[in-house]
């Protein structure tokens, strides 16, 4: 059992961190549209 939950905590967190990751640069690139660093990426 305890390996389950160790399981779905990583799992959780892993799916959490990645949804913060993906919101926080959709967030950038709508409101940073004259980053330069952004256009030097892209």
């Amino acid at each position: 059992m305890g390996t389950i939950i160790t399981i779905t905590i990583i799992l959780f967190v892993v799916i959490v961190g990645l949804t913060i990751v993906v919101t926080n640069k959709a967030y950038s690139h709508k409101h940073n549209d004259i980053d330069p660093e952004l256009k030097e990426k892209q």
